[in-house]
């Protein structure tokens, strides 16, 4: 039948560009890129700060949990601009200069040739600063509302049941030489092992999907330099980034899923009220899904609605069991300052952040 030997062909083509994409991927220097885990003990300071408003910090205590929103919706749009930018720039450079010139007919390089979203993945992220208490911070969460600064200590996550699943934490690049070095190391790396695979005949025997393989594993290679790559004037937010990444269409495809199986279940038991022989309906075989439920919610801003999702980062031994490992807060800059201070202090003693949190007030003074 042609219909089955057409689907013969079109699985047998998804399976070669799996092995394809494997074999790019396989004993690359950089395959520390698609590791998404906790950091390891010493990488990072004992203790980052989130800033965000006060309603931010009682969302934030009532579910353990930190909001991530989807990176379209940064505040400053040059965070994504500057790196799409910067990649361009230097891939096309560095391809332009290698012993294969010919690969930029093959694969266009263009802005936004690793953002994430182009691939299906979509970033969420949170926000993190080694400073607890800086003034541009204060500034972009409004002096004069009492804003907070949360410190808590990652460290003290068990990684096997604290850390977030598909979630890493990685620092933010703003030494320009650097970021243009990084670049360069990883297309030098993919270079290598594109060399490699032309001499074993691969692009002859998958000549029709073996330069997608090849683009996706760029692509995917040079993802997190997209992330966490931002122009050196805001060098001094020494920012951290907690990264989720999701598949947006599995996660709605998934939901929709248990939508239409709770319609078919509530169907089914409405019907066993007047005829209880009513038969049982009938086992729905759905492909397997990568999804992790997660529920995407939206607040609203300026901009309109933000898509976000609740990392939680809960704690299961020491001080801190059962809670966030909440360390430290900063009450900012206020016109209300010793009332909104005690109010914290309060608030926070009540959700059972006494003794191991401490709470202190920010050292710059208010404007008036």
């Amino acid at each position: 039948m042609p219909e089955d030997t057409d689907r013969e062909q079109s699985e047998a083509a998804v399976a070669a560009n799996r092995e394809l994409f494997a074999r790019f991927r396989s004993r690359l220097d950089y395959e520390q890129v698609y590791d998404v885990g906790a950091p390891e003990e010493g990488e990072i300071p004992r203790v980052l700060y989130h800033y965000t408003t006060v309603a931010g910090l009682s969302g934030i205590i009532s579910s353990k949990s930190f909001w991530a929103s989807s990176v379209r919706y940064m505040n400053d749009a040059s965070e994504t601009t500057y790196a799409e930018a910067l990649i361009h720039r230097v891939v096309s450079k560095k391809l332009a200069a290698s012993a294969y010139p010919w690969i930029l007919e093959r694969i266009p390089i263009r802005e936004g040739f690793a953002n994430p979203y182009e691939f299906g993945l979509s970033p969420f992220i949170v926000c993190f600063c080694e400073d607890p208490d800086l003034l541009s911070q204060w500034r972009a969460y409004g002096v004069g509302t009492a804003g907070v600064s949360i410190g808590i200590d990652i460290r003290t996550l068990d990684p096997y049941r604290g850390w977030p699943a598909n979630s890493v934490l990685a620092k933010v690049c703003y030494d320009s030489e650097q970021q243009v070095r990084r670049v360069e190391d990883r297309v030098e790396r993919w270079l290598g092992r594109l060399q490699s695979l032309i001499s074993d005949g691969m692009n002859e025997k998958h000549e029709n999907i073996f330069w997608h393989a090849a683009s996706t594993s760029l692509r995917e290679a040079l993802a997190d330099l997209f992330l966490t790559f931002k122009d050196p004037a805001f060098r001094e937010e020494n920012e951290w980034r907690l990264i989720k990444l999701i598949d947006l269409r599995e996660e709605l495809r998934l939901a929709a899923e248990k939508r239409s199986d709770e319609q078919i279940r509530a169907a089914h038991d409405a019907a066993r009220v007047t005829l209880p022989d009513w038969p049982e309906p009938p086992r729905i075989d759905r492909p397997q899904s990568y999804a992790e439920g997660l529920d995407i919610r939206f607040r609203p801003s300026a901009m309109g609605l933000i898509p976000y999702v609740e990392i939680p980062l809960v704690c299961h031994t020491g001080n801190f069991s059962g809670r966030l490992p909440l360390v430290e807060v900063v009450h900012g800059p206020s016109s209300h300052r010793e009332i909104s201070f005690e109010s914290l202090r309060l608030f926070l003693e009540v959700h059972g952040y006494g003794a191991f949190t401490e709470v202190r007030d920010s050292m710059i003074p208010l404007r008036r």
